[in-house]
């Protein structure tokens, strides 16, 4: 399917980028992990025995597309409330990826952005790709800043898209997907049996479904842009939690408790961001993007979930 396409690819340790090279791998094409820290070369090449390993100025002019899916998480953490961190690692990391490709002539680049730089935690109107960009968090500021990096490329006659998901779900996901997963696992009971919330999710399979998608043509430089990216269905918080128990074969045990009672708890604990993130509602509309590019999700997001949870299960067994 790919055979013929040489792939740079940042970010290949993290999630999504392990789940993404091991599908390029699969289907043929040419990989080449970009690494930041030469200490780091003998891990990535042991991780990706299939794959080359190179520094961003050392990629190879041959390549295609870049992938770039290298970048610092959001976080909870007070000690990354610096602005500086997020910027080094995501607006100016990218900044210099785009001065890489235009300087070997390398005509596309998918950049993996987030919803964040559209919005916070919560929204309470549906995000889509006319939705003024109003980040409020340092990662949300950051990654808008280094879409804005993807469109100086795009303006200098190239292919280049800055996606835009939501938290990205799958079995071994790190983050807010772990916790909750982790959670929902042991046999308590928990709160979350009337949250009337709509969030959308986007499962790590469709985001790299959809990528694969993209690179298989060459795409004109009028389709650059940012695309928000998530499943078609948005869900409740209680949704998900019945349907991570139902794939990790539990009782449901969910407990109804009152919507407003969880925000004023976690203003009280000094967890409101993190409840916005659980109760909120922030609901994407991917249409345009699938429209687009013609691709459709394979699965629905509640049988993504099931299988999350089936699988993370599985993998803690062992």
């Amino acid at each position: 399917m790919l055979e013929h396409k040489r792939i740079a690819v940042t970010g290949a340790s993290g999630f999504v980028g392990q789940h993404l090279v091991a599908k390029l791998v699969k289907c043929g094409a040419r990989v080449s992990i970009v690494s930041r820290n030469h200490n780091d070369d003998m891990r990535l090449k042991k991780l990706f025995e299939k794959c080359d390993v190179t520094s961003l100025n050392n990629i190879d002019a041959g390549n295609g597309t870049i992938i770039h899916a290298a970048g610092l998480a959001h976080v909870f953490t007070p000690k990354f409330d610096d602005q500086s961190i997020f910027e080094e690692a995501n607006t100016k990391f990218t900044s210099q990826v785009v001065d890489e490709a235009l300087l070997k002539s390398i005509r596309n680049i998918i950049h993996l952005s987030s919803i964040f730089a559209v919005s916070g935690h919560s929204s309470s109107i549906p995000l889509n790709d006319q939705t003024e960009p109003a980040p409020t968090s340092l990662y949300g500021i950051s990654k808008r800043g280094a879409e804005q990096q993807i469109e100086r490329f795009a303006q200098m006659g190239n292919f280049g898209i800055s996606l835009r998901p939501p938290l990205i779900i799958g079995f071994n996901a790190p983050g807010n997907w772990r916790k909750l997963q982790d959670l929902a696992s042991k046999n308590v009971l928990l709160p979350f049996g009337a949250i009337p919330n709509a969030r959308s999710f986007l499962s790590v399979d469709t985001l790299t479904d959809f990528i694969l998608h993209i690179i298989q043509t060459d795409w004109p430089k009028e389709k650059s842009g940012n695309y928000c990216l998530a499943e078609k269905r948005a869900v409740s918080l209680t949704e998900v939690c019945s349907a991570l128990r139902v794939g990790m074969n539990k009782p449901r045990k969910l407990l109804p408790v009152p919507h407003h009672f969880l925000s004023v708890l976690g203003a009280l604990l000094g967890k409101k961001q993190m409840m916005a993130s659980l109760i909120g509602d922030l609901v994407v509309d991917p249409s345009r993007a699938f429209d687009t590019f013609n691709f459709e999700p394979k699965s629905d997001i509640l049988a993504e979930i099931e299988e999350s949870g089936r699988r993370f299960i599985q993998s803690n067994r062992r």
